[in-house]
């Protein structure tokens, strides 16, 4: 009992180191996309979760060197079957991917009333929630915000909501390694008992 609670303090300080760099690549992630236009702010966030996502892989299977050569859909669709990744934010980083192909693949994309739509339909739980609060304290503070704002604040929140999924990473792989236990122990029980 003891080892497993030093063990999880542990992984609460790894988590803090991890969260910790966030802060700094959140004022340069926000900086990029404020200043860009809705395709580029929409490309530079993908990039910043796809990097995300390629850490998580890179730590469930290290051995799997072939996987950073997928696609980006590919890489979501396989961490999210695997149970690594939690619908909440598979959903929204999903629609994230689907309005930047519908910007790749259609010239006449509606953009400012398209996107924040897409995103913003595909939101639920926690994240759901930060959005509503951070678009009410932005009204608050700066007074009504356009479409284009929204989206760019939608946008550094679904990296924000990734880089803390991951930042705890460690503990997810101790309860992804308890959940096969648990399953394999299930099925011997059915097999053969």
């Amino acid at each position: 009992m003891k080892d497993k609670l030093e063990f999880q303090y542990r992984l609460a300080d790894i988590s803090n180191e991890n969260l910790e760099q966030t802060t700094f690549d959140k004022k340069k992630m926000i900086k990029e996309i404020s200043s860009s236009d809705l395709l580029s702010a929409t490309l530079k966030s993908q990039m910043y979760v796809e990097r995300e996502l390629n850490d998580l892989i890179e730590y469930f299977m290290p051995n799997v060197k072939t996987i950073s050569n997928l696609k980006f859909a590919s890489k979501l669709k396989l961490i999210y079957e695997l149970g690594i990744l939690e619908k909440y934010l598979f959903d929204v980083i999903y629609k994230l991917n689907r309005i930047r192909n519908e910007f790749a693949h259609k010239l006449n994309f509606d953009e400012d009333k398209d996107c924040y739509e897409i995103l913003s339909d595909s939101l639920s739980g926690r994240i759901k929630d930060l959005h509503k609060i951070e678009i009410k304290m932005r009204k608050i503070s700066h007074g009504n915000l356009s479409r284009e704002e929204k989206y760019k604040i939608l946008l550094a929140q679904i990296w924000i909501e990734t880089v803390i999924f991951t930042s705890t990473k460690e503990r997810r792989k101790m309860n992804f390694g308890e959940k096969i236990v648990k399953e394999v122990e299930l099925d011997v029980k059915h097999k053969y008992l």
